[in-house]
């Protein structure tokens, strides 16, 4: 899979470079997903608690690329459930190098530190409560290593910056490329890579989607 950010239009194009085919989606306000969401009742939150504390430390070291200047920020986060609770205990450290993008108007999925999904049945959601220790903000890695710690296991990721340029791009590299046809569009909303968006394509994606949902209804 393939992916254009396409910041100015406020989008984001899919290819799938073996069936030539594309999807667009639109980048989603946070602020208006936040409205949307509906809030947690007390009634199922009956599971028990986790404690989820989050340290970001400005180590004060800088280095220069082209015209910017990079921050070095080491990130903890750790996660300590109580006895009982559906979340597993974890602990996150990165350690990286960061800078600012100012007037991109993209998502920077970086740019933060973000509490993942808590685990649990309905009527047994843990109760997360974060503590927030240092505040330093991250920004765009340019480097970054993550050590992550889970059930005895720990994983490495990295982001590495092979290669640096303040050079005006070619705009035809953020354009759809010649030859890609529109996904189809499933009956969920979502859509499927592996199939164009044609018309029998569609009616057969319905009738797949009905005939589950009566399977589901006369079980």
């Amino acid at each position: 899979m393939i992916a254009i950010n396409q910041c100015d239009k406020r989008q984001a194009v899919f290819l799938n470079n073996k069936t030539k085919l594309f999807w667009v989606a639109p980048f989603q306000d946070r602020s208006a997903y936040v409205k949307r969401v509906r809030p947690i009742p007390e009634a199922d939150q009956a599971g028990a608690d986790v404690e989820i504390t989050i340290d970001s430390v400005d180590t004060g070291e800088r280095r220069q690329f082209g015209s910017y200047i990079a921050r070095r920020v080491m990130v903890t986060r750790k996660v300590v459930p109580s006895p009982g609770a559906n979340t597993r205990a974890a602990t996150d450290e990165s350690d990286g190098w960061y800078i600012d993008l100012p007037g991109l108007g993209c998502r920077e999925s970086r740019s933060g530190v973000t509490v993942g999904f808590v685990a649990g049945a309905p009527g047994k959601r843990d109760r997360l409560q974060v503590k927030r220790l240092g505040t330093a903000s991250r920004g765009y890695a340019v480097e970054e290593t993550t050590l992550r710690t889970e059930a005895g296991r720990t994983t490495i990721s990295k982001v590495e910056l092979i290669e640096f340029s303040e050079a005006t791009l070619d705009s035809s590299l953020f354009e759809l490329p010649a030859g890609y046809s529109q996904a189809l569009r499933t009956a969920r909303g979502g859509f499927d890579m592996t199939k164009p968006d044609t018309l029998g394509n569609r009616l057969q994606s319905h009738w797949a989607e009905l005939t589950a949902s009566a399977q589901r209804w006369f079980r």
